[in-house]
């Protein structure tokens, strides 16, 4: 599991050890001056907790690093050591990054041009994340493009619904819908009585329709949870890939899991330890309570949803079933009206 981390002032030797390692790739960066002066930056960017790294787990040394402006929503620098590349790493890094970002925003980053040698591994991240190209640009004299990830995360997202539906048809396509369009509701809703937008709509049907993503690599159990929470980071959601990892443990316990635990020993300790590290935030909660509410045939009865799984399953656990109908009372709290009748 690859660990982000803000990088801090005692990280900085390290950490320009690696761009020293890798300037060659970066232009603006070939003098002992310039490489000072990229140090004073990152010193700045590290001050405002804009500056992210991986680091090994014995030695700490800095492997990979991240540098992102919140006030211009871009990429400002990205490198990964020579020798820890082809690991996940620099996708970690961005994951943690547009986590960070405006998210209803456009996200810049400006990178070499297609056709540069130079280019062909930071382009192909980009574009796995669904940057589109832009206007062409000069970086220190050197040809650059800038990329921009257009926020359209929900076109996107339908895309993936599709996609996993096709490797493995079923219902779950059906259940998916009736989460989102049930979590928008719900989130227009709250913000309607607290008069401000304490749940973005946009986002939260976008957690509900993707909170099973998992179920495209067929019929599973706990697998759904792994194999989807994977699947979102690789792919650019890392807000929804939580909301994956969560939706099964109102709890924030794995023990209480209906059905098999289909997965091999070390993924359920990563399971275990990834959920024991995540807060949970109004999104889990929501696609918790919807997950248990909303049924495949239009059902949106939480009782019933629950009793059905119990029929199922041969059990339903007592604890979980009532945090349920807490979940219940706690948005309809926020909405000031019934739950079925905001989702009906």
């Amino acid at each position: 599991m690859i660990e982000v981390q803000y990088g801090e002032k005692a990280d900085i030797e390290s950490w320009i050890k690696l761009v020293k390692s890798v300037r060659r790739n970066f232009p603006g960066l070939e003098t002992e001056e310039k490489i000072e002066e990229h140090k004073q930056t990152v010193l700045k960017f590290m001050s405002k907790k804009q500056a992210i790294c991986v680091k090994t787990v014995n030695t700490s040394e800095v492997i990979g690093v991240l540098l992102f402006s919140r006030r211009l929503n871009m990429i400002c620098c990205l490198a990964v050591s020579s020798e820890y590349r082809r690991q996940g790493i620099a996708t970690a890094l961005l994951n943690k990054a547009i986590s960070e970002l405006d998210k209803s925003q456009n996200i810049t980053v400006s990178t070499f041009r297609e056709g540069d040698v130079k280019a062909v591994a930071p382009r192909a991240l980009y574009k796995k994340f669904g940057f589109i190209d832009g206007e062409l640009s000069e970086e220190y004299g050197y040809p650059n493009q800038v990329l921009i990830l257009k926020m359209n995360k929900r076109e996107k997202a339908i895309e993936l619904l599709e996609a996993g539906v096709a490797k493995n048809p079923g219902v779950w396509k059906e259940h998916s819908i009736a989460v989102a369009e049930a979590a928008e509701k719900v989130a227009i809703a709250v913000n309607e009585k607290c008069k401000e937008e304490r749940l973005n709509s946009e986002k939260a049907y976008i957690c509900g329709l993707l909170h099973d993503i998992g179920r495209q690599e067929g019929f599973t159990y706990i697998a759904h949870v792994y194999d989807g929470y994977h699947f979102l980071m690789k792919n650019g959601f890392p807000d929804a890939a939580k909301v994956a990892l969560t939706h099964s443990f109102n709890l924030k316990i794995v023990d209480d899991y209906i059905g098999k635990i289909d997965i091999t020993a070390s993924q359920l300790d990563e399971l275990k330890s990834l959920l024991e590290q995540t807060e949970f935030d109004d999104y889990d909660r929501l696609i918790q309570l919807l997950d248990s509410c909303c049924a495949a045939d239009g059902t949106k009865d939480l009782e019933k949803r629950m009793s059905d799984v119990k029929t199922r399953y041969g059990y339903y656990p007592e604890g979980k079933w009532k945090r349920n109908f807490e979940l219940k009372e706690y948005f309809e709290t926020l909405m000031a009206r019934s739950l079925y009748d905001v989702i009906a």
